[in-house]
């Protein structure tokens, strides 16, 4: 199974790399393994977790296989969903652009790790359902998810190309 890959942007600085931190640990407390992708002037570097240390190419394979999920930054050409961190003080630049998933401040590490284990969880074939509010993850329970995401894919079924879709989306504005 492939990982998902989350681009995370915004100014760098020691504020990102405390919410970075904190994101990771909300990740690994819900039991999913992360990977981190840098990209810096020497290259890209991918951080795997765990104590393991992979010292050649199969071995570095086979730890990928088992990620859930990748976390890039800073986006480069993102192919997938962005979250844009804004630290007090800055705006975000990305509103609104395509592929925006949301818009996190430095205390809101818990959130967007539920939301995106939410995400994660429609592998199993369960349905998951991430509400956002001009790209704010609002919190919702899961009893609350289930309801809503069952009630709208119920509807939505019999409409041509979404009952077999893996992911629908709802826009409102």
């Amino acid at each position: 199974m492939r990982p998902r890959v989350v681009h995370l942007a915004g100014p760098g600085g020691r504020a990102r790399e405390e919410f970075l931190a904190a994101l990771l640990a909300a990740l690994q407390k819900r039991k999913l393994a992360v990977g981190l992708l840098r990209r810096d002037e020497g290259g890209v570097g991918l951080t795997l977790p765990g104590p393991e240390e992979a010292s050649s190419v199969p071995e570095v394979l086979r730890l990928l296989r088992v990620l859930d999920l990748v976390i890039s930054l800073p986006p480069l050409e993102p192919d997938g969903p962005v979250v844009e961190f804004c630290p007090p003080g800055s705006e975000p630049r990305l509103e609104g652009a395509p592929g925006l998933l949301a818009t996190v401040g430095p205390d809101e590490a818990e959130r967007l790790a539920a939301m995106l284990a939410g995400r994660l969880s429609g592998r199993s074939g369960k349905k998951s359902l991430a509400i956002l509010a001009d790209g704010r993850p609002l919190p919702a329970k899961a009893f609350v998810q289930d309801i809503l995401a069952n009630t709208i894919h119920g509807l939505l079924r019999p409409l041509k190309g979404a009952g077999d879709a893996a992911r629908l989306e709802i826009i409102i504005e």
